[in-house]
């Protein structure tokens, strides 16, 4: 495996763990479900982007 791709796999994973836990956190205040929908669906968008990007 290249280095570039290494680093490249470890900032996404880093990426994701960071987006899970603002999603986390997100989660546990209180918003209405409409918002919680459409923070989901944003969480989705970026990994799709981020997947695609490579």
């Amino acid at each position: 495996m290249p280095p570039l791709d290494r680093a490249f796999r470890f900032n996404l994973q880093r990426t994701f763990n960071i987006l899970e836990t603002l999603n986390f956190s997100y989660l546990l205040s209180f918003a209405k479900p409409q918002k919680r929908m459409v923070h989901s669906s944003i969480f989705a968008a970026i990994a799709f982007a981020l997947c695609r990007w490579k």
